[in-house]
């Protein structure tokens, strides 16, 4: 699935990089000024958020291409795709842990707001994003070895593959093209299958009754990346 992701994501860049050659073609030198093209990866810290254990931070990537539509001076909606590694973990001790991870296609739709400054563009910006998990699995390590299970699939379907929230950040553009920006992406939806209610038997006076959980597992991702990339 990881591989057919990144043939959907080669084909995007080659696509959008045709789109935006057809689209700039006023002679503007400076790229961040004009509706444009860009590719991006970055890397950095992902962890959960919620009443689980993985709140412990885990090492984030992701690698996307974009495409900037500048619809006002200093205004631009940006959207593409991206391949992102999101998760969390939890350590008992140096030889015991469990390391949720998680790969999502991912649809961002931004908001940039434009400001120049001498030689370089900063582009503060804000929007939503939707995932679909491509993979994901969960790794258990102990003293006795290590092992893990899929959870987005089969019997173990124990998360959820959508997930969606906001996405915020800022990034600085220079003439010659190359990009460096700081991007934060907040799920605001529990990825855990077991949000809702559930219920477990027990037994009172030899008779069986059913008990309702009132403490569901809740896992909501979040990451922080640095991003290095270039503007067409």
């Amino acid at each position: 699935m990881i591989k057919r992701t990144i043939a959907l994501l080669t084909a995007a860049v080659i696509c959008m990089h045709s789109f935006a050659a057809d689209g700039n073609k006023s002679g503007n030198p400076d790229p961040a000024s004009r509706s444009g093209f860009s590719v991006r990866a970055g890397i950095g810290l992902t962890a959960t958020r919620g009443n689980a254990n993985l709140n412990s931070t885990a090492c984030a990537w992701d690698i996307g291409a974009m495409y900037e539509w500048r619809f006002a001076k200093r205004w631009g909606f940006e959207t593409g795709l991206a391949l992102a590694h999101k998760g969390g973990a939890y350590r008992f001790d140096s030889d015991e842990s469990i390391v949720l991870r998680m790969h999502y296609l991912e649809l961002p739709a931004r908001l940039r707001l434009h400001c120049p400054l001498g030689p370089v563009d900063i582009s503060p910006y804000i929007g939503a994003f939707y995932g679909y998990a491509v993979s994901g699995r969960l790794y258990i390590k102990d003293e006795y070895g290590g092992d893990y299970e899929n959870v987005c699939r089969g019997e173990n379907n124990e998360i959820k593959r959508s997930d969606a929230g906001l996405t915020l950040g800022c990034g600085v553009t220079f003439k010659n093209g190359i990009y460096i920006g700081l991007n934060a992406e907040i799920g605001l939806l529990n990825i855990d299958t077991s949000e809702q209610d559930y219920y477990y038997p027990i037994a009172v006076d030899s008779r069986a009754y059913y008990g309702k959980s009132g403490n569901p597992d809740k896992y909501f991702p979040y990451s922080v990346s640095l991003q290095v990339g270039f503007r067409f």
